[in-house]
């Protein structure tokens, strides 16, 4: 089940409203995102991290909710690396390889 499949409603007589109230509801919307995140076996395959971030995008409010699942569990420190600037070796030390330019203030 998709992310846009599990956030339309389905049953008759809901309304748009209706829906995204019961979905402001923080334990709704925690149920609803463990059920993304949660595969039969209870890994979390890398499709659910694609339709929690199709959640986290979908609505202001779904936003950090769907993105502390989409960040709960990682694989590997590989996504975690890649926010960091790029570093090197000078010298013995480690330092960033990003020069930054420096803007003149009276500009």
């Amino acid at each position: 089940m998709t992310a846009i499949e599990l956030l339309a409603p389905t049953t008759a007589g809901l309304t748009t409203n209706t829906f995204l109230v019961a979905l402001s509801d923080p334990v709704v919307l925690t149920n609803v995102l463990n059920h993304l995140d949660t595969a039969v076996g209870g890994a979390s395959p890398p499709s659910s991290k694609t339709n929690l971030l199709s959640v986290a995008l979908a609505c202001r409010t779904f936003c950090d909710p769907a993105l502390n699942f989409v960040w709960k569990s990682l694989h590997t420190f590989v996504p975690l690396l890649k926010l960091l600037p790029p570093i090197g070796l000078t010298n013995n030390f480690y330092v960033s390889v990003v020069h930054f330019r420096q803007y003149n203030a009276d500009l």
